[in-house]
């Protein structure tokens, strides 16, 4: 990951920033998995994350869609101090920061996936997010 952000840091203008979209920055991936089984967002009745494995920065996981259709992947969920020490140690020196969705103030109507009550599983969604956005500026003192 590291020569990941290294690349990014090359590549970006000065005043430039990185943005991408990972797992929640969490530092207990056990944990979160547990929170999800515990509050049921709507989206997981189509979607789950499998604890496969332990690994020194996080876990794996087995993730399996089952809507339209059935495919499955592995992938890593790795500790979020994991993801700002690489960005360090790859070449960007702003804030590392990390911003969750939200349902905007001027859409509280707003569906998700044609459910009854959408404020209560958005609410869901706020409580156990399945992703987050991480913000990396290429130098520090960039807002």
């Amino acid at each position: 990951m590291t020569d990941m952000f290294h690349t990014i840091s090359l590549n970006l203008k000065p005043g430039g920033r990185f943005i991408g979209v990972t797992q929640p920055p969490t530092e207990d991936h056990k944990s979160h998995l547990e929170s999800i089984q515990t509050s049921k967002p709507l989206f997981y009745d189509y979607l789950t994350i499998e604890h496969t494995g332990d690994l020194e920065d996080g876990i794996s996981a087995r993730v399996t869609v089952r809507k339209p259709s059935v495919f499955e992947f592995e992938n890593f969920h790795l500790r979020g101090s994991v993801y700002a020490q690489a960005a360090r140690e790859g070449g960007l020196k702003g804030k590392v920061e990390w911003e969750y969705p939200v349902l905007p103030e001027d859409d509280s109507s707003a569906t998700l996936g044609g459910c009854d009550n959408p404020e209560e599983e958005w609410a869901k969604f706020e409580k156990v997010p399945h992703f987050a956005i991480l913000t990396v500026p290429k130098e520090e003192g960039i807002i």
